[in-house]
């Protein structure tokens, strides 16, 4: 219960109460206590405690207090109040009851009730997140997200988030999320998060997030959720939250998130999530792999692929698997569980990201992301995303993401 992702109660990615991301307590990104991606702590993205993301109190994302995404309050993401990012209250996203993202109950991801993230063999080509080549969370072989087969939220067939075929958030071939083969969140003037005109939230008119009269977020080409063409969430070009342009999450270009090259968020070669992969398995595999992969990869894919990689895969892995886990397991678990729970909860409760005026993503206006100085990302050192200590995302302490307490991605039997 005081772990998330393998690490101890007071620790997030392998580091301390309080730091966030190799920060001090009363950082957040390098950032004071009261700032908030370098805003005063009644700031949430430089806007006013009753704000969020330059809405109103009562606003979420630019909505009233009863919207989430600009849907009444019985909506989340535009729908009603027994719906889920637009279905019923039996539905996920767009599926029955028994379904997480459009697949029957002992499915997850489109994986057999015992497959959730995992079997023995992972990643492979043919499969991510278990669909057919003609499907993307539930569409056609030319849709992704409701978009023909060239586009990735409007972008052409050979984008990814805009970006050309072998891009991902526009880098170069060998890249993911824009760095070298030896790189991971944080390197060279083309870094992601706050880099040259080319670069990924706040660049050229090509960008993502904000850009020519095919923006996508209704944004103008210099904009990046109202910000200039330099500026990466009110920063300069060569900034990423408030860093240098060598800088990301404050961390050196063999790094990602602080650990070494052959690591994901800290996990030994043979490690994803503290599980039982092996060297090439998930978010790590070998040097080619996820987050990184050969340039014809996005996350370690072909160039056809988004989020989907070759024509038949969504994320990778056989028709079964689903990161690896037992029915039960991650983004399932039991009917009423992750990612659906029952009618009433949209990540649990009454709210959605959205939460009392006072909250940004559910929380005060003191807080990053919600949450206190020894917090990351807003939480205390026994809190990981913003619950108590015995909660993960708003769960019990026997839960996370639908575990039980003995279990967080990591523990003596974790989702094997």
């Amino acid at each position: 219960a005081d772990a998330v992702f393998g690490y101890r109660a007071d620790d997030v990615f392998g580091y301390r109460a309080d730091d966030v991301f190799g920060y001090r307590a009363d950082d957040v990104f390098g950032y004071r206590a009261d700032d908030v991606f370098g805003y005063r702590a009644d700031d949430v993205f430089g806007y006013r405690a009753d704000d969020v993301f330059m809405y109103r109190a009562d606003d979420v994302f630019g909505y009233r207090a009863d919207d989430v995404f600009g849907y009444r309050a019985d909506d989340v993401f535009g729908y009603r109040a027994d719906d889920v990012f637009g279905y019923r209250a039996d539905f996920m996203f767009g599926y029955r009851a028994d379904d997480v993202f459009g697949y029957r109950a002992d499915d997850v991801f489109g994986y057999r009730a015992d497959d959730v993230f995992s079997t023995e063999q992972m990643m492979c080509s043919d499969d991510v997140f278990g669909y057919r080549a003609d499907d993307v969370f539930g569409y056609r072989a030319d849709d992704v997200f409701g978009y023909r087969a060239d586009d990735v939220f409007m972008y052409r067939a050979d984008d990814v988030f805009g970006y050309r075929a072998d891009a991902v958030f526009r880098y170069r071939a060998d890249d993911v999320f824009g760095y070298r083969a030896d790189f991971m969140f944080g390197y060279r003037a083309d870094d992601v998060f706050g880099y040259r005109a080319d670069d990924v939230f706040g660049y050229r008119a090509d960008d993502v997030f904000g850009y020519r009269a095919d923006d996508v977020f209704g944004y103008r080409a210099d904009d990046v959720f109202g910000y200039r063409a330099d500026d990466v969430f009110g920063y300069r070009a060569d900034d990423v939250f408030g860093y240098r342009a060598d800088d990301v999450f404050r961390y050196r270009a063999d790094a990602v998130f602080r650990y070494r090259a052959d690591d994901v968020f800290r996990y030994r070669a043979d490690a994803v999530f503290r599980y039982r992969y092996r060297a090439d398995a998930v978010f790590r595999y070998r040097a080619d792999f996820v987050f990184r992969y050969r340039a014809d990869d996005v996350f370690g894919y072909r160039a056809d692929a988004v989020f989907r990689y070759r024509a038949d895969a969504v994320f990778r892995y056989r028709a079964d698997d689903v990161f690896r886990y037992r029915a039960d397991a991650v983004f399932r678990y039991r009917a009423d569980s992750v990612f659906r729970y029952r009618a009433d909860d949209v990540f649990g409760a009454d709210d959605v990201f959205m939460y009392r005026a006072d909250d940004v993503f559910m929380y005060r206006a003191d807080d990053v992301f919600g949450y206190r100085a020894d917090d990351v990302f807003g939480y205390r050192a026994d809190d990981v995303f913003g619950y108590r200590a015995d909660d993960v995302f708003g769960y019990r302490a026997d839960d996370v993401f639908g575990y039980r307490a003995d279990d967080v991605f990591g523990t003596e039997q974790v989702l094997c």
